[in-house]
C-alpha cells in the first residue's frame, strides 16, 4: 500500500509540477512575443492605437492569469489579494515593456549613429512621453534641412506612454484574469484512469500481502466478503490463523468469511526461449498430406517436450490472477531444489522472464501432450485483475494448468506448397501441411515482468513471410499454395505474385479442418496490433493461407 501510495503522489506531483510551469512560462512566452514586436524600430507609422491595446491586453490578461494561478499553487487562498498581485503583476509588466522599448528605440539608434528629431508627423497620446514631449523618430545619415535627402527615418513602435483609461483597463482585465482562472485546471486530472489502468494490469504482492504472519508452508486463505466498493474482498492470511467469533477483515471491515472453495494449478513454463531452437522442433515436427485428403496423426519426430511441469498451487478462487501469479513466484524458491536438470532450467527461465500480471489457462488433461507447442485450443489469456472465480465458472471440474507467459505464443499454420525437383523424371510434389510457429510477444526490457504480451501486426506479417513465387517452368524450388480443406477441388496452378494471404479461421467440431468461411476483419493484413484478445483468438485458431481473392 505504501509503494501504491508513493506512486500516486509522484503522479500528483507531476500534474502540479505542468500546470504550475505552464503558469508561468505562459506570461513569459506572451511577453517575450510582445518585445519582440516592440524592440524592433520601424521605417514605417508606428502601431496604432488598436494594434498597442489588443497586444498590451493580451499581455496584461496572461500575466494576471499566471499571477493569480502561481499565487493560488503557493497557497493564497484569500480571493482580494489574489486580484491585487495578478493586477500588480499585469502592470508591472507592460510598465516595464514600455521602459525597454523607449530605452531599445534609443539604443538602437545611437548603435546606428543615427540623431533623434522632432517631427510633426507624430500625433496621438500613445506617441508623447510621460512627460508629454515627443520621442521623435531617429534620422541616419540625411542631410539637414534638405527634405529631398532625409536618409533612413527610424520610428518607435511604441513610446511607452497610455492613456489613463488604458491602465485602468489592463489593471481590470489582469485582476479578474487571475481571480476568475486561479483554480480551474488546464485539463482533468488522470489520476483516477491511471490508479485503475495500475490496479487493473499491476503485480501483487504475494506472500508479502498476508495480513499478520505467513505460515511456514506458504499456504494460504483469503476472504471472501463482497466489499461496498463491488468486488469481491480477497485479503490473504495464512492459511493456519484462527479468527475470533466476529473479528473483522483488514482490508472490507466485515466480519471475516472465509473463502471455502480452492482450486488446484498444475504450473507449466517453456523449456526454452531461444526461437531458432523452437521453430526449428516445429519444422521437424511439420505434418504435411496430399491436399484435399485427410490429415494423419501429427508424426512428433522431435519427441521433444515443450512444456515442463514446474509444480502445483492450491489458492482460493476469490484471488486475481495477479495474486495468483505473486504466490506462484512466491513458490518459485522451494521447487528450485526438486526434478530433473530440464525442469530446473525452465524454472531458471520463469524466474528471469515471466510476467506477473498476465498467464494461460489450459482447460482439460494436457499431461499426455506437453510434447505439442499447443496442447490444447481451450484456453484462456487471464491478465491482471481478472478473478479466478469467475475465469474457472464453466470448467465443470475439469483440470487446470497455469502456462506462465515469458513472451512466447505459438501459432498453428495451415499452408500447402508446390516442390518441383531438378530431375525431371521426379514429378511435382503438392501437399498441405501444418506447423507451428513461435513468435515473440513481450516487450524488450520490460521490467519486473509487469507486462501483457502484445504483438505488432507488421512484426507479425514479417514472420509469417513465405518463399516467393516463381515464374513457371522453374525447377527446384518450392512454392506456397493455398491450403485445400479436405474434400474441396485441388488446382496445381500456381497462384499469382502477391495474391496469397494469411487468414484467421476456427476449426470444425472435429478440431481437423478449419472452416474457410472468410469473415471481415479475419485478414492478418487488416490489424496493425494483437492484444489480450486477438492473442486468445489466435491460440484458438489457425491462420490458414489462401488466395487473396477468395477461399480456396
Amino acid at each position: 500500500m505504501s509503494a501504491l501510495l508513493a506512486l500516486v503522489g509522484r503522479w500528483r506531483t507531476a500534474e502540479q509540477v505542468s500546470e504550475f510551469a505552464i503558469a508561468v512560462f505562459a506570461p513569459v512566452a506572451v511577453i517575450a512575443l510582445a518585445w519582440a514586436v516592440l524592440a524592433q524600430p520601424l521605417t514605417g507609422r508606428p502601431m496604432s492605437a488598436l494594434e498597442l491595446t489588443a497586444l498590451l491586453g493580451a499581455v496584461a490578461t496572461v500575466t494576471g492569469w499566471g499571477a493569480g494561478r502561481v499565487s493560488w499553487r503557493l497557497g493564497v487562498r484569500r480571493p482580494r489579494l489574489v486580484l491585487v498581485i495578478a493586477a500588480a503583476a499585469g502592470l508591472a509588466v507592460i510598465a516595464a515593456l514600455g521602459l525597454l522599448s523607449r530605452a531599445g528605440f534609443l539604443s538602437r539608434c545611437a548603435s546606428l549613429g543615427g540623431e533623434l528629431v522632432a517631427s510633426a508627423l507624430f500625433a496621438g497620446p500613445s506617441l508623447t512621453t510621460y512627460g508629454g514631449e515627443r520621442l521623435g523618430i531617429c534620422r541616419i545619415g540625411g542631410v539637414p534641412g534638405n527634405l529631398y535627402l532625409p536618409g533612413t527615418l527610424l520610428r518607435a513602435a511604441w513610446t511607452g506612454a497610455l492613456a489613463p483609461p488604458l491602465w485602468l483597463g489592463f489593471t481590470a482585465a489582469a485582476g479578474l484574469a487571475g481571480l476568475g482562472w486561479r483554480d480551474r485546471p488546464l485539463r482533468s486530472t488522470r489520476l483516477v484512469a491511471k490508479l485503475l489502468r495500475h490496479l487493473q494490469h499491476g503485480a501483487a504482492a504475494g506472500l508479502g500481502s498476508i495480513a499478520g504472519s505467513p505460515s511456514g508452508d506458504g499456504r494460504v486463505q483469503a476472504c471472501g466478503n463482497a466489499t461496498l466498493w463491488g468486488e469481491l474482498c480477497g485479503q490473504l492470511y495464512a492459511a493456519d490463523r484462527a479468527f475470533a467469533p466476529g473479528e473483522r477483515c483488514a482490508r472490507c471491515h466485515q466480519v471475516y468469511q472465509r473463502c471455502e472453495t480452492e482450486v488446484s494449478l498444475a504450473v507449466v513454463s517453456l523449456f526454452s526461449a531461444d526461437i531458432e531452437e523452437l521453430n526449428s522442433l516445429e519444422r521437424l515436427d511439420t505434418n504435411a498430406w496430399s491436399r484435399g485428403g485427410l490429415m494423419p496423426p501429427a508424426p512428433q519426430l522431435s519427441g521433444r517436450e515443450r512444456w515442463v511441469v514446474l509444480g502445483r498451487v492450491q489458492v482460493p478462487d476469490v484471488l486475481t490472477m495477479s495474486q495468483c501469479l505473486a504466490l506462484v513466484h512466491d513458490r518459485f524458491g522451494s521447487w528450485s531444489g526438486e526434478g530433473s536438470p530440464a525442469r530446473a532450467a525452465a524454472l531458471s527461465l520463469a524466474i528471469s522472464r515471466a510476467s506477473r500480471v498476465a498467464a494461460w489457462l489450459w482447460f482439460g488433461p494436457v499431461s499426455h501432450r506437453l510434447n505439442h507447442a499447443r496442447p490444447t485450443r481451450r484456453v484462456s489469456l487471464a491478465v491482471g485483475s481478472e478473478r479466478l472465480r469467475d475465469l474457472l465458472a464453466d470448467t465443470g471440474g475439469e483440470g487446470v494448468t497455469l502456462q506462465l507467459e515469458i513472451g512466447m505464443l505459438p501459432l498453428e499454420l495451415r499452408t500447402a506448397f508446390r516442390r518441383t525437383f531438378r530431375d525431371e523424371s521426379r514429378p511435382p510434389v503438392t501437399q498441405n501441411s501444418v506447423q507451428s510457429l513461435w513468435v515473440p510477444t513481450a516487450p524488450p526490457g520490460a521490467p519486473g515482468g509487469v507486462w501483457v504480451p502484445r504483438l505488432e501486426g507488421r512484426a507479425l506479417r514479417a514472420w509469417l513471410t513465405t518463399d516467393q513465387l516463381h515464374p513457371e517452368g522453374s525447377r527446384g524450388v518450392t512454392t506456397p499454395l493455398p491450403y485445400v480443406p479436405r474434400g474441396a477441388e485441388v488446382s496445381d496452378t500456381p497462384p499469382a505474385p502477391g495474391s496469397l494471404d494469411f487468414v484467421r479461421m476456427p476449426l470444425g467440431p472435429e478440431e481437423r479442418e478449419p472452416s474457410m468461411q472468410r469473415l471481415p476483419g479475419a485478414s492478418i493484413s487488416e490489424w496493425d496490433w494483437f492484444d489480450a484478445g486477438h492473442l486468445e483468438l489466435l491460440r484458438r485458431q489457425s491462420l490458414v493461407l489462401v488466395s487473396a481473392t477468395g477461399a480456396s
